[in-house]
């Protein structure tokens, strides 16, 4: 029979996984199993309801997961016979479960080997030879122990005996009826494993008492030992004079043994020195070796540092050409002011001559007209005259006082001007050293993973898109820099520049996989990745040789690139046009071959210096400076050369910041100084400006004065007023004269300074030179020095070769001499004596031969002696001996065990402190757990676990009752019902099996129950904690207030089996 599914639509083929899921139960299939001839059951992904009338075999589904993935007998409570035998359908003779598991997404269990479902398929024969097969998603046949199918259950953390994963029908009716506090404990430590950890704890208990004993039983042993020592060592005493004839025997073997140990050793030492007096010249010739190669290294260095300065000063020398033409027309320039200047000045003086001419003309008119008229106006004239002359001289002070103000305020202008360059151009350099400095910091962390030279989120999104490749329909590429590779480190600041953001770019093969990637990276923090959708499938343009610049004439930047993929390359010619871009160590030559049109002709689009982009767009020729030049080099193979190289750029930002700042100080005083002068000037105008008005009022008095006394005075008034006219004209150019002389000198300086750059170029040029020359010869001495230190380096290697193999042979030989010596002393220490005991006896460097002779003579004097006693000496010390041997071998052992039982009872008592701990907050979150759950129809309930008495009450209270019930029994069938519920989804947050199940949950309850009951199921189910869990809810009650509709839900409803 197959179980109906309450939902509408056409049927499609039953799938045999979940996307992207992992542990949870596709299908259930049984046959000849309890009740169910045939019966095939599909489960959702999330939340299945089955229901059925009693009988219907609804329960048989959780049995049958139990069964196939290896529950116990007393779990399951299925079967009246409790084995496999009471689950075979009555009159066959075997039943099958066949369970289907998803296997998809981040947590499949070996999906190399499994594929996206994994099949478990039990055998249950009457005979009891039960079987197992776990299969692939292809249904080859993968294992059959049972320890694979628990390794399975273990990876998705499903264990079928926890009465929380699986609740069965008895195991519920069994807790609604119980009032036993202690099955109840024992329900709670077990569904929260619990149990585990203590029976842990009480294996670790036994074992420490075990070793307690074990301790106190040698303890015992010990002075019984002691005992035995003392009478052994008593009786031996007697033996006084045979003992010491013994002891001086024993010294002399013991001398004679370690004699020939010194004789050998003697002859290592002599090898030994042998050697090191090869190890000395071996160590001589290294030093010169090393001195040699240290020459060979410091020419390599001094050459490319010499090479590079001299390049640095060749092309300073380009340089100072232009800067020196640039001087030559400013000096040009300069010369027509300066004549200009001149012009000026000359016009002015000539002007000047003019008017003191008529002025002195007009005032000898006057005097003759004054002579004329009667003396007593000749003073009134001198007085007109002096008036007059006050206020021509007070006018032409105000003039040069109004000019020499707006000179200081043109002046102060420009410094304040030059402050305000100098500041900008500081904050400029500034922000140079910050970007430099986090391009410095970016290099330093390339050690790990070059990755963040594209980006800092970089290597998080490239390890996301490797382990969710499944997502798209073909891997993307990215970033494209990451596959590249250039060829000539020399070009690969332009070769940057011409790359640009395509360097940064992800490929992919479709809009779909563009939209998936664009999500990936906004999850990552990069918000504005490139991604370009390409052509995967096309191979390697193949571009004709016509439409491409002459590789013979030009390096493209095609040329000096490695792609790993074809599709890079393609992106990079459709992107960056690298077959049409060439690198030009010439700017001037680069830019004349887009001014003549040459450019075009040749093939090439753009062309790159080392500092430069020159292009053309319609008629008109670019030339741009790299945007990019201060960046961590992201094609670099050498990061350590590049941080060396930014923190040198850095120092020489700080000396330039360093330059500006004092500039900038000197602006600002004198700014300061120019607005005080100002201030001052102002002053003195003002001063000037009331002595010219009262000068001007005091000459227009003594007029009206002089008409009044003199009658008519006409002639000498008209004489006086154009005299008047012509000393403020003189007095105008005057001014404008000393204004030309200013500019012919301000001219005159400005040549002179051009002409001093210029001379100062012409010598800076020369002094290049000669650098560039002494570097030259300097190479060359260099390159002397170099051919010298590499033949010394050749002989040194020849000769300490030739000491390598004296100094191996040497150590050859002392291997084996030191090896016989080894052995021969530690021969003489198993079978004779220590060594100290030895030199403690004598002098063991007298030769074998005495020490023989001595050795013979004592042991006959020893054997006369023993003959006068009973028992021998032998028996008596060898006796000794061994107890001792047990006395110090069992002493050492007890000591060594105190110690380990010592930290097995702190490990102990501190693993007993961590359960407990972890039991009181595992009780405390499933109380909390479940009063929240008993809200839901308005009660408060409280669990209680008493550890010490190992029980375990469930209050409840609601709204009416002030006294706390603790008898659930007490309850009605709803109620209990309902608590068993609370109490099941309480435990429930302890679990982290993908799998939950229930059966019969609403067994006694009302209407009014079970609504909220599915009501806090859905809830729970639907929580972020589980919703990624699979629910299967069994129910012989009417589930029509579920809505089965729902995309997270499946209601199915079992056909009452019938006969086979």
């Amino acid at each position: 029979m197959v179980a109906k599914t309450e939902r509408k639509g056409a049927e499609t083929k039953p799938p045999t996984h979940f996307p992207g899921v992992a542990g949870a139960f596709v299908r259930v299939t049984m046959h000849n199993f309890m009740c169910h001839a045939n019966a095939k059951v599909e489960l959702g992904p999330r939340i299945n309801y089955v229901t059925g009338e009693n009988g219907s075999g609804k329960s048989a589904i959780l049995t049958a997961l139990a069964v196939a993935l290896g529950a116990k007998m007393k779990s399951i409570g299925r079967s009246s016979t409790k084995s496999a035998k009471g689950m075979i359908k009555t009159g066959a003779s075997f039943a099958r479960v066949v369970v289907v598991i998803s296997n998809d997404g981040e947590d499949a269990f070996k999906p190399d080997v499994f594929g996206r479902s994994i099949t478990v398929e039990k055998v249950l024969n009457a005979t009891g030879a039960n079987s197992l097969k776990i299969k692939s998603e292809s249904g080859e046949t993968v294992g059959t122990r049972v320890d694979e199918l628990n390794k399975l259950a273990d990876h998705f953390c499903i264990d079928v005996d926890n009465p929380i994963t699986v609740m069965t029908q008895d195991m519920a009716k069994k807790f609604l009826h119980t009032g036993d506090a202690t099955k109840k404990y024992q329900f709670f430590i077990d569904a929260t494993l619990l149990s585990d950890l203590m029976e842990l704890q009480e294996i670790a208990k036994n074992k420490s008492n075990e070793m307690k004993d074990v301790l106190n039983e040698h303890l015992e042993t010990i002075p019984k030992l002691r005992e035995e020592v003392a009478e052994l060592t008593h009786e031996l005493h007697s033996f006084e004079r045979v003992q010491e004839l013994r002891s001086k025997a024993i010294d002399f073997r013991n001398r004679l043994a370690w004699s020939k140990v010194v004789e050998a050793e003697k002859k290592l030492e002599e090898e030994k020195e042998a050697q090191q007096v090869y190890v000395q010249k071996r160590g001589e010739l290294q030093a010169k070796l090393g001195t040699a190669q240290a020459t060979l290294e410091k020419a390599a260095i001094d050459n490319e540092e010499f090479g590079r300065q001299s390049e640095d000063f060749s092309r300073k020398l380009q340089e100072l050409s232009a800067e020196r033409r640039q001087a030559e027309n400013e000096r040009r320039e300069a010369g027509r002011q300066l004549q200009k200047a001149e012009t000026d000045k000359l016009s002015e003086e000539t002007s000047v001559r003019k008017l003191s001419k008529r002025v002195s003309d007009t005032e000898s008119k006057i005097q003759r007209s004054l002579e004329a008229q009667r003396g007593d106006t000749t003073e009134t004239d001198r007085r007109l005259q002096k008036l007059s002359s006050n206020l021509v001289a007070a006018k032409a002070e105000i003039e040069t006082c109004s000019g020499d103000i707006e000179k200081l305020k043109a002046g102060q202008e420009d410094k304040q001007r030059a402050q305000s360059n100098f500041a900008r151009q500081k904050k400029f350099a500034e922000n140079e050293i910050n970007d430099i400095r986090k391009h410095i910091s970016t290099l330093k962390q390339t050690s790990s993973n070059r990755l963040v030279l594209f980006g800092q989120q970089m290597p998080r999104l490239v390890d996301t898109v490797q382990r969710r490749l499944g997502e798209f329909s073909k891997p993307p590429i990215g970033p494209v820099g990451m596959h590249v590779t250039l060829k000539d480190q020399s070009w690969i600041v332009p070769v940057e520049e011409a790359l640009g953001q395509s360097m940064t770019t992800f490929l992919v093969s479709s809009p779909k996989d563009m939209d998936k990637l664009r999500q990936i990276s906004k999850e990552c923090g990069m918000n504005n990745l490139s991604i370009q959708s390409v052509d995967f499938n096309r191979g390697r343009y193949n571009i004709p040789v016509e439409k491409v610049p002459n590789q013979t004439e030009f390096t493209s930047i095609e040329s000096v690139l490695e792609c790993k993929h074809d599709v890079v390359f393609n992106f990079l010619v459709d992107s960056a046009g690298i077959e049409r871009a060439v690198l030009m160590k010439d700017e001037r030559e680069a830019r004349g071959m887009f001014y003549s049109g040459a450019a075009k002709q040749k093939q090439v689009a753009v062309a790159y210096t080392f500092h430069r982009k020159i292009f053309m767009t319609g008629q008109v020729v670019r030339d741009e400076a790299f945007k990019s030049y201060n960046q961590a080099q992201r094609l670099g193979t050498d990061p350590k050369a590049q941080i060396a190289s930014m923190e040198n750029r850095v120092k020489e930002k700080q000396s330039e910041i360093k330059l500006l700042s004092n500039d900038e100080a000197a602006c600002m005083r004198a700014v300061k100084d120019i607005a005080n002068m100002i201030k001052k000037k102002e002053a003195e105008f003002s001063t000037l400006n009331k002595n010219a008005q009262k000068a001007f009022s005091d000459l227009q008095q003594a007029k009206l004065d002089a008409e009044d006394s003199s009658g008519t005075g006409v002639d000498v008034s008209t004489l006086q007023e154009e005299l008047d006219s012509l000393n403020v004209d003189l007095s105008k150019h005057q001014s404008s004269l000393k204004e030309a002389e200013f500019a012919f000198t301000q001219a005159k300086e400005a040549h002179d300074i051009a002409e001093n750059v210029i001379n100062e170029k012409l010598s800076l040029a020369d002094s290049y030179k000669a650098e560039v020359e002494q570097y030259a010869k300097a190479m060359q001495k260099i390159d002397s020095e170099r051919q010298k230190a590499e033949k010394q380096v050749e002989t040194c290697v020849e000769r300490l070769q030739q000491a390598d193999n004296l100094i191996e042979d040497c150590e050859t030989s002392i291997q084996a001499m030191k090896t016989e010596c080894e052995e021969l002393a530690d021969k003489t220490k198993k079978e004779i004596c220590d060594r100290e005991v030895a030199e403690h006896a004598g002098d063991i460097t007298l030769l074998p031969t005495q020490l023989q002779r001595l050795y013979e003579k004592t042991k006959e004097s020893m054997k006369k002696e023993e003959s006068r006693h009973k028992r021998p000496y032998e028996e008596v010390n060898d006796e000794l001996s061994d107890r001792k041997r047990k006395l110090i071998k069992l002493e050492h052992g007890v000591e060594s065990s105190k110690k380990i039982f010592q930290k097995l009872r702190v490990g102990v008592r501190k693993r007993r402190e961590t359960m407990v701990t972890q039991a009181r907050q595992t009780a405390a979150n499933v109380s909390h757990r479940f009063n929240y759950h008993m809200q839901a129809k308005g009660q408060a309930g409280q669990i209680e676990v008493n550890y010490e008495e190992s029980q375990l009450i469930i209050k409840l209270k609601d709204g009416t009752n002030t006294r706390a019930i603790t008898d659930t029994r007490a309850l009605s069938g709803g109620e209990r019902s309902y608590s068993t519920l609370a109490f099941n989804l309480a435990l429930g947050d302890e679990s982290d099996s993908p799998f939950r199940a229930m059966d019969e949950f609403d067994v006694f309850m009302d209407a009014v129950n079970r609504r909220i009951s599915m009501k806090t199921l859905l809830e729970f189910a639907r929580s972020d904690n589980h919703s990624n869990k699979q629910f299967l809810f069994i129910t012989p009650q009417d589930l029509s207030a579920i809505n089965a509709d729902d995309p997270d839900v499946k209601v199915q409803k079992m056909i009452a089996a019938r006969p086979s």
